[in-house]
């Protein structure tokens, strides 16, 4: 109820100015909208607690929260974290797998961490992950 007496408080004088209700809904939308992605965005930050940020290639700037047991990377659509326009790169290409409290990457292609090529490796904060082009910076909430 207070939900909607603040909106009808808030959109009524909107739809009584311009003399259509139309407007009033589309400003209401688009308020709603932003607070939707606001809110997702604080969700995201405060359970975010170890990541991939991509440093080079295509999804340079993107960053990837890992929450999953497992999860995959390769340039298979269907991977979690989809490595597109590289012919380097195979299907199922690498795998992060959560066991406890650390995270483990497994290789089935060339992977390079801090510039050493690893088949298997528990990752630490700070490490430089490389497959093909992309390079991705793992990082981890400070506890």
């Amino acid at each position: 109820m207070l939900g909607a007496g603040i909106g009808g408080l808030v959109f009524d004088p909107i739809s009584l100015v311009l003399g259509t209700a139309a407007l009033s809904r589309a400003f209401g939308m688009m308020i709603f909208g932003a607070a939707t992605g606001v809110a997702m965005g604080l969700v995201e930050s405060a359970l975010k607690s170890k990541w991939l940020f991509v440093t080079a290639g295509p999804l340079a700037g993107k960053q990837f929260i890992l929450y999953k047991p497992l999860t995959t990377m390769g340039s298979r659509q269907g991977c979690d974290i989809y490595l597109f326009k590289d012919p380097s790169i195979m299907p199922a290409h690498a795998t992060i797998e959560q066991r406890g409290n650390r995270l483990w990457l497994s290789a089935t292609g060339p992977v390079f961490v801090n510039g050493r090529q690893e088949q298997q490796r528990c990752l630490a904060s700070g490490d430089l992950v490389q497959i093909g082009r992309y390079s991705f910076s793992y990082q981890e909430k400070a506890r």
